[in-house]
């Protein structure tokens, strides 16, 4: 995986744990291993973006400052 954010320009999300499992859930070779490994490490800039997104979307719409339409799409 090249991002643990996912989605659409301007309404990325992190990926949550049960899409998660989904995807790792398919690791390995189901016709010759009984099980699979994965490794995840979420880039940093990914986790702090998303965690500022979701404090940023629990400020009421009223209160947020005009114009300002939240982190610009990388």
């Amino acid at each position: 995986m090249t991002s643990l954010v996912k989605g659409p320009a301007g309404d990325q999300k992190l990926l949550d744990s049960s899409s998660a499992h989904q995807i790792f859930g398919r690791a390995g070779r189901p016709q010759f291993d009984r099980e699979g490994f994965v490794y995840v490490m979420a880039h940093e800039d990914d986790v702090r973006i998303g965690r500022w997104k979701e404090k940023y979307d629990a400020i009421p719409e009223d209160t947020k400052i005009p114009g300002c339409s939240g982190p610009k799409s990388r």
